[in-house]
C-alpha cells in the first residue's frame, strides 16, 4: 500500500520500488519515507538526496516523478518485504518543508544539522585552514553540546573537502564549497 501525507506529492508503485510524483509548483529535494511488512515491522528513512549528491538528477521537479532507492538491506528473520510506504514529509528547493508534524520536524532538524555543520566547516577552512578541517574530518574534536547528527555531517563535510583538494586541488574543494555555501535553510510555514 502506498500512502502519501502530503496534497501535492503522491506515490505509487510497490513498497519496494516506490515513486514519487511532485505536483507542487517547486522541486523536492529530500524526503522522510516509512517502510513497513505486513507485520508493521519497518523503518524510518530521512533521505536528503539532493544535499547528500549536490546535483539536479536527484532532485523531483514539479510536474515529474522519481522512482526512489530503496536497497532493504538484511532484514531480521520472521520479517516480511516492505509492503507498505508512507511519504511522510518533503524538503522543497527553497528550504520549505512540509508534512506531518513529526516527520516534518525530522526532516526539517537533519537538513538543518546538515547546513548548519558544512557551513561551520566552511567557515573554519577559511578562517582557521586546513589542518582544523582535518580535525574536524577525523572527529578528534567533535563540537560540544552539538548534535550526533551535526557531528557525523561536520566530519562527512570535511572528509569530502579533504579528499577533494587531496585527489584534485585546493581550488576544486574551496569550488565545492562555494558551491554548496549558499542553499537555503530549512524553514515552515507558522500555522
Amino acid at each position: 500500500m502506498m500512502t502519501s501525507l502530503l496534497s501535492d506529492v503522491n506515490v505509487s508503485g510497490a513498497a519496494d520500488a516506490v515513486v514519487v510524483h511532485n505536483n507542487a509548483t517547486k522541486t523536492i529535494v529530500g524526503y522522510v519515507l516509512h517502510l513497513s511488512d505486513a507485520n508493521s515491522q519497518g523503518e524510518t528513512r530521512v533521505a536528503l538526496p539532493y544535499l547528500a549528491h549536490r546535483g539536479p538528477d536527484f532532485a523531483i521537479a514539479p510536474g515529474s516523478q522519481f522512482q526512489l532507492s530503496n536497497e532493504t538491506g538484511i532484514r531480521v528473520r520472521g520479517q516480511g518485504p516492505y509492503v507498505n510506504a508512507i511519504l511522510g514529509a518533503a524538503l522543497f528547493e527553497d528550504g520549505e518543508v512540509v508534512g506531518a508534524v513529526y516527520e516534518a520536524n525530522l526532516l526539517f532538524t537533519e537538513a538543518t544539522d546538515r547546513l548548519k555543520s558544512e557551513r561551520d566547516v566552511y567557515t573554519t577552512l577559511r578562517v582557521a585552514g586546513w589542518d582544523a578541517v582535518q580535525q574536524i574530518a577525523s572527529q578528534s574534536q567533535p563540537k560540544p553540546g552539538a548534535s550526533v547528527t551535526y557531528n557525523h555531517f561536520a566530519q562527512s563535510t570535511a572528509r569530502e573537502l579533504v579528499q577533494v583538494r587531496d585527489k584534485q586541488n585546493e581550488a576544486a574543494a574551496f569550488a565545492l564549497m562555494e558551491k554548496n555555501k549558499n542553499y537555503p535553510m530549512p524553514w515552515r510555514k507558522q500555522t
